[in-house]
């Protein structure tokens, strides 16, 4: 009872068993050999098929039982092993038998429904998939068979091997957590996450955190996902952020409490036991230091590891849907939402926090036609606008007809905050730009867009509210190409700087005139002549002392002090341009930006006189050529960490409140890497005048003329300075010229020196009165051991210091023992 595809495996597996290594070379793919296999089918104690009711058909665990003796020995005992653990009559088993015998043919998917097919045994039967795919889990579990290319497998030999190795990966929490990072940004990777639409008015993203990491970088509402350590710790979690929600610093934000579930948990622990095999071996893959085995191994487990990332993801939504909700203390559960995904929860949240948060949305949330901007500014008058800037339904009845015509309605809600908030931040001294304008708006309690902030803009300019300032210049008429530029893209309206349109009063002159005033350190009158003379005069002066200072800290290299100095020229430079009017505006509106900036420049200032110049060179110098001379000698942790803060101070910006602290490390580091020298170059001088000591006892020291000894020795003078001409610019002596690292060298070199002296004067000896050439001899050498410990020890040391002896004497040689 074969199904037809049974017959074609059968013979496709007696071929394959005929080609693997040892197999029985009479095995083949003939009819034959299918006939016999039908007849043992039937007649086999171990299948006995002929007695099986109607309808029994072959399956491919029972084929196993005939030919399970072609096997290899490894997969045999495999089989036996699986046998005891699971029982022979097992789903288990029979997965296992089957693997075993379709793991070489090749065209054939090792999937569970192809797995069950081949174990259907019954006709009216249902196919048991259900029961293969709980089986493979299992033998997968018990480290008997894996996923591999081609499908689920036995493990071979060197599997079990990097099997049992990956088991003993200890994977700490902090990797779990890492996973489950990555596998969050993998969730909001989705496009469908990515925003929700609120009720057709306005899509709103999230900007998402987990553990004090960033999701998502960008986003509208502030949703913190919380993980409980585990179910049961799900309410008390949920408990302490209601709380933590109610306080005004995170009333914004958005909690969402998930537990930590055995399932999620073990999904990262096996993820992160494979993500560090496949870097393992990914490293000694790259030296060329793996066999055709290992590597196999290693693209299979990088197949296991991406099936344990998808495994991962789908227990963080299932995790995920078993959370609950905290905004402003209140809870919702994901019944609340109605969801089946994580998906609708995100949606269902859109919905629950955004009338709370964006009170103000519904007042600007219409549909604005393409270019509205530029449909306001080019419009002959105010009648012929767009129908959303009136009166109705989806309008926000910015216009409204009077007795003098068609005129702005200040009081419309839009335009009345946007005034409010220009209004409040002039009145702050703080400019109001573009891009300030779109953040302001777009965020809590508004959520305006920001081509409905540009086209309301238009609309105030060109009914004489607001204008634009850019380069001390004023342009309030919307004919002007400089408003239509600014008007035309994104950038250029974010760049630009807007300001309500008025005319000088005396409350602007007084505010003009404190302003100047307090930027001088002078009483000035509150007149507009004045004003502008004085402070066109000023403005000139600081414009060129600023450029100057610019160029001395850009030639000494003091790169983080160049912003507040570019920043301080630009608004002088503007300032020394602008007209009579524009300098009184200026400093009435924007003068507390300029004051900030001369803050800047005044901090920076000390630091660029000629004397601070020299101090900088000086301690770069010093941290640069002394002090990794020195720094390992230094035993003073305190010092050491002075440095490395003087080192940070040098670049950063707050390098003129930090020039002292610079300085006295320079000075330490000074003091410090003298009394080293001076310490090394008098034991370095002592030790070489013994030497030279050494060298004047020697035979060969006599029979020469003193120029031809001075000659032999200069290698030894030449670091035996008496007397010290310490330098401290360059750090050494003035006579010998050395530094800490060469003098380190010559203490450590001074019988290599010495040899070379010998050599020398032995070169400079006449032939007839040459003495023997000296070699020096170790004991330690020689020795059989480092320890000597039997009388036999002793005995191979004399016989090998003997014969070593003669050697040398036999050359001509003298010897001296060490």
């Amino acid at each position: 009872p074969y199904l037809p595809h049974h017959i074609g495996l059968s013979i496709d597996i007696m071929s394959a068993l005929r080609l693997q290594t040892g197999g029985v070379r009479h095995l083949g793919g003939s009819n034959r050999t299918i006939i016999k296999q039908a007849y043992e089918m039937l007649v086999n104690e171990h299948t006995c098929l002929a007695d099986a009711p109607p309808g029994t058909l072959v399956t491919l665990d029972r084929v196993y039982e005939l030919v399970a003796h072609n096997l290899s020995s490894e997969k045999q005992r495999d089989i036996d092993e699986i046998d005891k653990t699971f029982g022979a009559h097992t789903w288990e088993a029979k997965t296992a038998r089957v693997l075993a015998l379709i793991e070489q043919v090749q065209h054939l998917p090792r999937t569970p429904r192809n797995i069950a097919a081949l174990l259907y045994e019954r006709l009216g039967a249902e196919l048991p998939l259900e029961a293969v795919e709980a089986a493979l889990r299992r033998l997968e579990e018990a480290h008997f068979a894996r996923q591999a290319e081609g499908g689920w497998k036995l493990l071979t030999v060197a599997e079990k091997t990097w099997e049992a190795e990956r088991r003993e990966m200890k994977v700490t929490l902090s990797q779990e957590m890492e996973r489950l990072r990555e596998a969050l940004q993998r969730l909001w990777e989705d496009p469908g996450l990515r925003s929700m639409d609120y009720r057709s008015r306005r899509r709103f993203s999230f900007q998402v955190g987990f553990q004090g990491h960033a999701v998502t970088r960008h986003g509208d509402l502030d949703l913190h996902l919380v993980l409980a350590d585990a179910p049961e710790a799900l309410s008390g979690e949920v408990e302490e952020h209601r709380r933590e929600t109610r306080a005004p610093s995170h009333r914004n934000e958005i909690h969402w409490v998930f537990p930590f579930t055995p399932a999620l948990d073990n999904a990262l622990q096996e993820l992160a036991r494979s993500s560090q095999m496949v870097n393992k071996y990914d490293q000694l893959d790259a030296q060329s230091m793996l066999g055709d085995e290992q590597r196999t191994n290693l693209q299979n487990e990088k197949r296991h590891r991406q099936r344990w990332e998808a495994e991962v993801d789908r227990r963080l939504r299932e995790a995920l849907l078993q959370g609950v909700g905290v905004f402003q203390g209140q809870t919702r559960a994901v019944s609340a939402f109605h969801a089946r995904e994580w998906k609708d929860v995100v949606r269902g949240l859109v919905q629950w926090v955004v009338p709370v948060l964006y009170e103000r949305l519904e007042e600007g949330s219409v549909s604005l036609p393409p270019r509205a901007p530029q449909q306001v500014l080019q419009a002959a008058d105010l009648s012929r606008l767009p129908a959303v800037f009136y009166s109705g339904e989806n309008a926000l009845n910015l216009i409204v007809e009077g007795p003098d015509g068609y005129t702005l309605n200040t009081d419309a809600p839009v335009a009345a905050a946007i005034l409010a908030y220009i209004r409040q931040e002039q009145d702050y001294g703080s400019s109001v730009t573009g891009r300030k304008l779109e953040e302001y708006f777009s965020a809590p309690p508004y959520g305006w867009s920001a081509d409905l902030v540009r086209a309301v803009m238009a609309l105030l300019l060109r009914s004489g509210q607001v204008e634009i300032v850019a380069q001390a210049r004023r342009h309030n008429r919307p004919d002007d190409p400089a408003v239509r530029k600014v008007f035309e893209g994104v950038r250029d309206f974010r760049a630009a700087t807007f300001r309500l349109r008025q005319q000088i009063d005396l409350r602007t002159l007084v505010r003009a005139a404190r302003m100047l005033g307090d930027l001088l350190g002078q009483e000035i009158s509150p007149e507009e002549t004045v004003i502008y003379e004085t402070a066109h005069a000023w403005a000139g002066e600081m414009t060129g002392e600023v450029r100057i200072a610019h160029t001395r800290a850009r030639d000494a290299g003091l790169d983080a002090v160049l912003p507040p100095l570019e920043a301080f020229l630009h608004l002088v430079e503007d300032l020394s341009r602008a007209e009579s009017e524009e300098v009184v505006r200026v400093l009435a509106e924007e003068g507390q930006d300029l004051k900030t900036a001369l803050e800047g420049y005044q901090r920076v200032r000390p630091l660029l006189k000629d004397d601070a110049l020299v101090a900088i060179r000086r301690a770069r110098r010093i941290f640069g050529q002394f002090w990794p001379d020195v720094a390992e000698m230094v035993t003073d942790p305190g010092m050491t960490e002075r440095v490395a803060q003087a080192q940070k101070a040098l670049t950063a910006p707050d390098l003129p409140a930090r020039l002292s602290t610079v300085v006295a490390a320079a000075d330490e580091i000074a003091d410090f890497y003298r009394q080293a020298y001076e310490d090394l170059h008098l034991r370095r001088g002592d030790v070489y005048r013994q030497a030279l000591e050494e060298v004047k006892t020697w035979p060969a020291w006599e029979q020469l003329t003193p120029e031809e000894r001075e000659q032999a020795v200069q290698p030894l003078l030449q670091r035996a300075c008496a007397t010290l001409d310490y330098d401290e610019p360059s750090g050494a002596c003035r006579r010998c010229n050395a530094h800490i690292p060469s003098m380190r060298s010559d203490l450590r070199a001074v019988r290599g020196y010495l040899d070379e002296v010998r050599q020398a004067l032995h070169a400079h000896l006449p032939a007839e009165t040459k003495s023997p050439a000296r070699v020096r001899l170790r004991l330690r050498d020689l020795a059989p051991a480092t320890v000597l410990r039997t009388p036999e020890d002793v005995k191979a040391l004399l016989e090998a210091l003997h014969r070593a002896l003669l050697e040398h004497l036999q050359q001509g040689e003298e010897v001296e023992l060490e």
